[in-house]
């Protein structure tokens, strides 16, 4: 697995969210994820932003980390919306900066392959002396066109 580094315009997020940890997703009594992806599936939320940018595509966005993997951070699953488009009560927003990321992917069944990539990239990291998380925004992209998903993570300057 060789990610791509790629440089990406500045993106708006929309979406619901819930504060997690990665210790707490490993126990289902007390994992926060999967119930806020039903969520969003059963609410629609999706289908109630106006002014989507890509409509194939949905977005399991990482931010507001208090430190690194190990700790608390926010997780948002959205859609891409227009940087100017309004937001629908209920909803919450996170812009993402334009930046340099890493690009990760892996093709295979959903939700397995999102946590093995998940360790491969955490993996890396520990490896990497090129390359340093930024950890402010990353987010991981399922698509229609790609069965499986894309990870990105911002890069430190």
């Amino acid at each position: 697995m060789t990610p791509q580094k790629v440089h990406l315009e500045s993106r708006r997020f929309v979406g619901i969210s819930c504060r997690t940890k990665n210790a707490d997703e490993r126990d289902p009594a007390t994992g926060k994820i999967g119930p806020l992806y039903n969520r969003f599936f059963a609410e629609e939320v999706g289908a109630n932003v106006p002014e989507r940018e890509d409509y194939d595509s949905l977005f399991g966005v990482y931010f507001d980390y208090e430190s690194d993997h190990h700790g608390a951070y926010s997780l948002m699953v959205a859609v891409d919306s227009s940087p100017t488009g309004d937001i629908p009560e209920g909803l919450e927003c996170v812009d993402a900066a334009a930046g340099d990321y890493l690009v990760f992917e892996e093709a295979g069944e959903l939700p397995g392959v999102v946590q093995a990539l998940w360790q491969r990239i955490w993996d890396f990291f520990e490896q990497s002396t090129e390359y340093r998380r930024a950890f402010t925004i990353d987010f991981e992209q399922y698509s229609e066109a790609f069965p499986g998903v894309r990870i990105h993570i911002a890069l430190a300057e």
